[in-house]
């Protein structure tokens, strides 16, 4: 049987991974729409607010990436679905937070005891879409003395159940599919080279200089500028056959003082066990403490 290149994931579905996921995925995501209400009903500055919603459906995203590991869920479809799912709940939560907290009539902030009580009675839509029209109808708030209510909001109201939503779908979609094993039922400790490696931008040529000497090619490329640089990730783990090797380039912007950016431009290429030892022996290396998949 021939091996692949690189590291495949499984197209079957974890279900039983999936019913552990999903509910503690709701949970989270129901105290996620309490905080956030926290914060929005606390900022009273629209821009802010804004970053506040970006914050929210990264704080989704990382919970799905979380959950992926924890719960062993690595085929895409299963990924996909549950961002979907908890990027929804997550709006549901944050919309009965809200509703709740206008009932109040407390000004800044709810009481949680409230909000548990108010979810029940405002997952039933009958009882939640007339409020919702209500508040589309007169508006809640106003900028630069113009008030926000029916077609206006409803598109604010669009966008930011957008972004909650896309968020993390868009994370599930860009994760990276890290090795698992089946005969040992765990995943592959990642070590990441202390070295720094010229910036390798295309990664096609250097799968073909690794499918002739691998440790040869990586000697090949030492160096790396402070700007710009290559990080090497093996994949790891004992009394397998197979290893994984992976390649992260990275630039910083504004000649090292900006921001950084990375692309995995090689991802689980697949070597031999024995390479892999050597070039963990050869390199100085680190485990990754915090490995999200």
């Amino acid at each position: 049987m021939k091996t692949s290149l690189f590291y495949q994931p499984p197209r079957d579905i974890n279900a039983k991974g999936l019913l552990g996921a999903l509910p503690l995925g709701i949970l989270v995501t129901l105290f996620l729409g309490f905080v956030y209400n926290l914060l929005i009903s606390f900022i009273p500055f629209i821009y802010i607010n804004f970053i506040v919603t970006m914050g929210f459906g990264i704080a989704v995203g990382w919970m799905c990436k979380l959950l992926y590991r924890w719960f062993v869920i690595r085929d895409e479809r299963s990924r996909l679905g549950m961002a979907i799912i908890l990027g929804l709940t997550a709006n549901v939560f944050a919309w009965i937070a809200f509703i709740v907290w206008l009932g109040s009539g407390e000004g800044l902030g709810i009481d949680f005891k409230q909000y548990l009580q108010g979810i029940p009675i405002y997952l039933n839509p009958g009882n939640t879409f007339p409020i919702i029209a209500e508040i589309n109808k007169y508006g809640t708030w106003s900028i630069f003395g113009i008030d926000f209510q029916g077609v206006m909001l409803a598109f604010v109201w669009i966008i930011e159940f957008g972004i909650i939503l896309a968020i993390p779908v868009l994370m599930a979609l860009a994760s990276d599919y890290h090795p698992y094993s089946e005969t040992q039922g765990k995943w592959y400790p990642k070590f990441t080279l202390r070295d720094h490696f010229n910036a390798v931008y295309n990664g096609n040529r250097m799968v073909e200089a690794m499918q002739k000497d691998v440790l040869g090619a990586l000697q090949n490329e030492e160096g790396g500028g402070p700007a710009r640089f290559s990080k090497i990730h093996i994949y790891y783990l004992p009394d397998e056959k197979n290893q994984y090797l992976s390649i992260e380039s990275f630039v910083i912007e504004q000649q090292g003082r900006g921001a950084t950016k990375s692309n995995m431009v090689v991802s689980s290429y697949t070597i031999p066990s024995a390479t892999a030892k050597q070039i963990l022996d050869k390199y100085e290396h680190k485990r990754e403490k915090l490995d999200v998949v």
